[in-house]
């Protein structure tokens, strides 16, 4: 009797290395033909990490949301934490979820409608000052955003 996977299908990994498709010159051709010939989710090996590639919104949404309680980071992001302090990226549990509804307002609906039209306004500002044949360092931030209102954003109560 055939051994049974318990992984998704994927394709076969190298000698030792596995898969290393972020050290390619195009990672997303290759992620686009792997969703192609394997679906939805697939599974790889990259060096000493097993990698699982979620493809479609809804797996996403499950993992991320619907049933995060369930999915735990991995041991990369888990031994950062010295590094990167405990937030969104690293937090698990109760505390992930309170940092969670904490930003949360700042990514509604119309509070994300109006960070568009404030970035359409900087850019419309930054724009009309700028001239033909004109040569800008785009190293330094007031080359691209000028103005008191990089330095001071509006408060909350102007906020919509």
């Amino acid at each position: 009797m055939p051994a049974v996977s318990r992984r998704p299908p994927g394709p076969p990994p190298r000698f030792l290395i596995g898969n290393l498709p972020l050290f390619n010159a195009d990672p997303l051709a290759i992620y686009t033909r792997w969703a192609r010939e394997f679906g939805d989710i697939f599974y790889y090996r990259a060096a000493w990490m097993d990698v699982y590639f979620l493809n479609h919104p809804s797996l996403i949404e499950s993992v991320l949301v619907s049933q995060s309680q369930n999915f735990a980071k991995d041991k990369v992001i888990q031994n950062s934490r010295w590094f990167l302090g405990e937030g969104l990226l690293t937090n698990e549990g109760s505390g992930w979820l309170r940092q969670r509804r904490l930003c949360q307002p700042a990514f509604h609906r119309e509070r994300m409608s109006s960070y568009g039209r404030t970035m359409t306004e900087f850019t419309e500002e930054m724009l009309a000052t700028w001239h033909d044949a004109e040569v800008r360092d785009i190293e330094q931030p007031e080359a691209i955003v000028e103005g008191d209102r990089l330095r001071h954003p509006p408060a909350e109560s102007e906020m919509p």
